[in-house]
């Protein structure tokens, strides 16, 4: 076992402080060196901070990029993502999904906004969101017939895997005479209501 005297100590730490203060880190390689140091030289993020002149806030930001999946931490190392980009990928909270965000934010070129948008997507379940399909002009002609027939307003609804049709009433008795027109048709409806 090798005893390091406390100026050798010093010195590598010294040496580690002036690596990571260079301009051209990646986000990456700040939070290994950090986390380095941190371990290296029981250090708190307090302390480290103090000695690298920044805030404890983004040293703890910088260690949190080690969180990440280590595909997205190639991506951020290779220039493909920021830190900011990673940040918010980092807001997602499983895996999986945080390498899927990270792929559609190289894909699509996305700014950090647009990525922390398409983050909380996706935290809250949503994912990318397919556009919802548009109704053919044929549905909004039935809803304008369906309309004037039942004498209510009428939706027609195009979903993802199945369509609706949606019928206003206002009360039980509306919603009867509604009932009849569609099972007996118009005729037999106003002959009732007579």
């Amino acid at each position: 076992m090798r005893v390091l005297a406390t100026s050798e100590v010093e010195s590598l730490e010294l040496a580690l402080i002036e690596n990571l203060q260079r301009e051209d880190l990646n986000a990456i390689e700040e939070a290994r060196g950090y986390r380095r140091l941190l371990s290296e030289h029981q250090m708190t993020q307090a302390e480290l901070a103090d000695k690298v002149s920044k805030s404890r806030s983004t040293i703890t930001n910088a260690l949190r990029l080690l969180d990440l999946p280590p595909e997205v931490q190639d991506l951020v190392y290779g220039g493909k993502l920021s830190a900011g980009h990673a940040r918010a990928v980092l807001s997602v909270p499983d895996e999986t999904t945080r390498l899927k965000l990270a792929e559609k934010i190289v894909q699509d070129g996305l700014s950090v906004r647009e990525a922390e948008n398409l983050a909380r997507l996706f935290a809250a379940g949503q994912g990318e969101r397919t556009p919802r399909p548009v109704a053919p002009k044929s549905f909004k002609v039935v809803a304008r017939r369906l309309r004037r027939l039942l004498g209510t307003n009428v939706r027609v609804r195009v979903g993802k895997d199945k369509n609706k049709i949606e019928i206003d009433f206002l009360t039980e008795d509306d919603l009867e005479r509604i009932v009849r027109v569609l099972t007996e048709g118009p005729d037999m409806a106003a002959g009732e209501a007579s």
